[in-house]
């Protein structure tokens, strides 16, 4: 069974992680994807509109699996996308995640997973 620091080590990590990249990559503080235009889409902005409906819906292991199924590592607007679901995620409650059947250590190692798809010194 996983202690109370544990949780709180995988939520630290998840956070510096998500921040660091976010910073390295993009020189933003926070992770935030925004649709510049409304009126023509990218197939980044298909995908942050997908990924948060599921997010909206509290479909959250359908909207991680939508986005590790859809993320290109071609396009690094992806790698903003991601970022934002794994800063939204994280920020959900212990109680929320395992009533939604999704831990802390899944969330890690699927950032790490696409860290490393984008080939990211990490």
């Amino acid at each position: 069974m996983i202690c109370d620091y544990e949780k709180d080590w995988f939520m630290r990590q998840i956070s510096d992680m998500v921040r660091v990249v976010a910073l390295t990559v993009f020189q933003k503080d926070r992770p935030e994807y925004k649709i510049e235009e409304e009126t023509t889409t990218t197939s980044s902005d298909d995908l942050y509109r997908h990924t948060l409906k599921l997010l909206e819906s509290r479909e959250y292991q359908r909207a991680l699996d939508h986005l590790s199924q859809n993320l290109s590592s071609e396009r690094l607007s992806d790698l903003l996308v991601a970022l934002d679901f794994y800063d939204r995620v994280n920020r959900l409650t212990e109680e929320e995640l395992a009533r939604y059947n999704l831990s802390r250590e899944e969330l890690l190692y699927s950032l790490q997973t696409i860290i490393t798809l984008y080939e990211l010194p990490f």
